[in-house]
C-alpha cells in the first residue's frame, strides 16, 4: 500500500474500532522508461505513470536509479541527490 504513510488503529471499549489513515501525496515525478515515477515529498515511489505527465507534479531530473518498488525509495547510488532535489522543489 504505497499511498499509505501511516495507519493508526485504536479500540475503544466496548465495541468501537477507529482507523485513522494518512495518505502520501504526489510531490514530484522522475522520468523512467518513457513514463514517470510519482514520488512523495520523502522520495517514496507511489506509482509508475505512463502517458502525459500531471502538470501539477514537478519533474525532478538527474536522479540515477537502478530499480524501484512501489512504497519504497528507488534503488539509488547517490540518495543525497534525491534529498537535495526534493528540498529544492519544496522551496
Amino acid at each position: 500500500m504505497p499511498w499509505i504513510a501511516e495507519a493508526l488503529v485504536t479500540w475503544q471499549m466496548p465495541r468501537d474500532v477507529r482507523i485513522r489513515v494518512t495518505e502520501r501525496e504526489p510531490f514530484a515525478r522522475l522520468p523512467y522508461l518513457g513514463g514517470y515515477l510519482r514520488v512523495d515529498a520523502e522520495g517514496v515511489v507511489l506509482q509508475l505513470q505512463e502517458g502525459a505527465p500531471d502538470p501539477a507534479v514537478k519533474e525532478l531530473r538527474g536522479i540515477l536509479f537502478s530499480g524501484y518498488a512501489n512504497g519504497y525509495l528507488p534503488d539509488m547510488e547517490e540518495p543525497e541527490r534525491m534529498e537535495m532535489g526534493l528540498r529544492v522543489l519544496a522551496g
